[in-house]
């Protein structure tokens, strides 16, 4: 930086050893001794003698001044430049031609740069004008300025050009100046923040940190007016999804988009996947309508990992017409899809809402493989159908859902009771062919199950739901006083806060009655009148679990769902004995 310097005062400073008294008494003590004891007359000349005085006056000054500590004090008056801080947006926006003859936004930015010049050319010939430019987009960078024409150069796309981060650059900027005098901060762009986090900094909080500091903020926008339906912009913001994936088990995906100038149009999301051979597959796509001109919106996906290694994932939104900016409409992501995990079998018979919610809950988790199979009651000429492959492997936990027990060989469910028998376990869960009504007692897995055997209670396909069966809603789950601890029903650190976290959950639509229990059950829950919903039991080294309801996907969609995510993980973990306790028993 040029600093011009004028020197402008000078003085002499004294800091005497002592007190001016002392000084001042000093020097008539040397005057009194220099004429009472001059040097002799007899034996020096006049010449001598004058000669004589003279030095020893000379010495005694220089002592004097010595003592008196004097100091010269030179002040010199520095001015520096006054710095212009210039910010030329340099997005995608920016090279719009809507101007005339056909002229874009960035060839208005530079003539207005150039006709400045005539007016600060003295200025800063003179160096007592600075003037840094800094150009933008998503990030700020510093740009050389032609300071004789102060032209800033051609238009030139970078990989950040798909956002205007007006906030973000005037902060990164305003840091970069330092503490160089600020005199103005000129803003030259279209005006349209368009930045996603962390790069989002609203400028009029850039605005009043200037105003503070008395730097003024001049603003120069270019462009013509545009309205919603012509400002159209469809983005993808945003992809979650998990880091690892289970080989066979279904994650939730979700993306966020934003939609600009697309009111009451519908747009198509797709999400592609990689396949074994490289090549990317669309494997779900949903459409999205916005009612408002912008808004965002979230996008959920369900993916089976169906082949193991690493998979690149890219949610894709399709362009419209008039939209300018194509480079911000895919975002992509990288899923190691692995082997492993606490292996679940789900057998499932119907397509219903509760068993879609659990099984991306319980796929949520890093160290649960659920596999899941649909055996459609549509197609009961078929049944039983074989589970031998499915039994070969190393299922630690089944679940039974909403299936009646022809659905499956009785070889097959033969086979599962041993399992369960020698260690692994089982959980029913709730529906209109679930327990008696599907006829479970019936089989060789009734010897497991913790209620009796009840033949009439069988629920025909061809009749209609049997009331009798089913307890109607609303019904709030409440744990047992005595089982309320155990890590299954767990909500929260404490028995107390796990209590008030089941109290705070939505009711559910109804439950199943189960018959009679047995003395071996353990009844870990019921309703608020008594009737059983939970109910646990030891059969051989396996557990067994019988929830009589199938609506729990309602904490999830009403306010709940860490909870609900936090039940259904315990559920299997219990199951499993991977609970909080080592062998702990009801």
């Amino acid at each position: 930086m040029t600093l011009n310097g004028l020197l402008t005062t000078t003085s002499i400073h004294f800091d005497p050893t002592g007190t001016w008294l002392g000084i001042t008494l000093l020097t008539g003590a040397f005057a009194g001794l220099l004429f009472f004891l001059a040097p002799d007359k007899s034996r020096l000349s006049s010449g001598r003698r004058l000669a004589l005085v003279s030095l020893r006056t000379a010495a005694f000054l220089v002592l004097l001044f010595c003592m008196m500590k004097p100091s010269i004090v030179a002040i010199r008056r520095l001015q520096q430049p006054a710095t212009v801080l210039v910010l030329a947006d340099s997005s995608e926006s920016m090279n719009v031609a809507d101007g005339l003859n056909g002229k874009t936004r960035w060839e208005y930015l530079r003539e207005t740069l150039r006709s400045a010049m005539e007016s600060t050319e003295e200025e800063i010939k003179n160096e007592s004008m600075l003037v840094r430019a800094w150009v933008f987009d998503r990030e700020a960078r510093e740009a050389s300025l032609d300071t004789d024409t102060l032209d800033i150069g051609e238009w030139k796309r970078h990989p950040s050009s798909d956002e205007t981060a007006i906030g973000s650059a005037m902060e990164s900027a305003i840091r970069a100046v330092g503490e160089q005098p600020l005199s103005a901060v000129v803003l030259l762009s279209d005006g349209g923040q368009h930045a996603y986090p962390p790069n989002d900094l609203p400028p009029q909080s850039e605005s009043r940190r200037l105003g503070e500091r008395g730097v003024p903020l001049w603003a120069i926008t270019y462009g013509q007016s545009r309205g919603a339906a012509q400002a159209r912009d469809a983005s993808v913001i945003g992809l979650t999804a998990p880091d690892k994936v289970f080989l066979g088990n279904t994650v939730e995906v979700i993306g966020r988009v934003r939609l600009e100038g697309l009111a009451d149009r519908e747009t198509t999301v797709r999400l592609l996947v990689e396949q074994a051979d490289g090549e990317l597959a669309e494997v779900a796509r949903r459409t999205v309508k916005p009612a408002e001109s912008t808004t965002e919106e979230s996008v959920r996906f369900d993916w089976t990992a169906d082949s193991l290694g690493e998979r690149k994932l890219v949610l894709a939104i399709d362009s419209v017409a008039g939209e300018i900016v194509l480079t911000n409409n895919i975002v992509s992501t990288f899923v190691e899809v692995i082997d492993g995990g606490l292996r679940v079998l789900y057998l499932e018979g119907s397509p219903r809402v509760e068993q879609r919610f659990l099984r991306r809950a319980l796929s949520s988790s890093p160290d649960i493989q659920i596999d899941f199979q649909w055996i459609d009651s549509v197609n009961r000429s078929r049944w039983p159908i074989s589970l031998k492959q499915e039994l070969s492997r190393d299922y630690k936990v089944f679940l039974i859902g909403d299936l009646d027990v022809d659905a499956i060989s009785p070889k097959n469910l033969e086979k599962i009771r041993v399992l369960v028998e020698n260690g692994a376990s089982i959980g029913f869960l709730g529906g209109f062919h679930s327990f008696e009504a599907g006829g479970w007692g019936s089989s060789s897995l009734g010897r497991l199950l913790p209620y009796a055997r009840d033949p009439l209670s069988r629920q025909r396909f061809d009749e209609p739901i049997r009331k009798d069966l089913h307890a109607k809603g609303p019904i709030r789950i409440v744990p047992d006083e005595q089982f309320g601890g155990v890590s299954i029903l767990r909500l929260g650190q404490t028995r107390e806060e796990s209590d008030e976290a089941w109290k705070g959950l939505p009711t559910l639509d109804g439950a199943n009655r189960l018959p009679r229990l047995l003395p071996v059950a353990k009844t870990l829950a019921a309703t608020e009148t008594g009737l059983p919903l939970l109910v646990a039991r030891e059969y051989g080294l396996g557990r067994v679990l019988v929830f009589a309801v199938d609506s729990t996907w309602r904490w999830a969609m009403e306010g709940s769902a860490g909870s609900y995510k936090r039940f259904w993980r315990q559920f299997v973990l219990w199951l499993a004995r991977r609970d909080d306790f080592d062998g702990e028993r009801l």
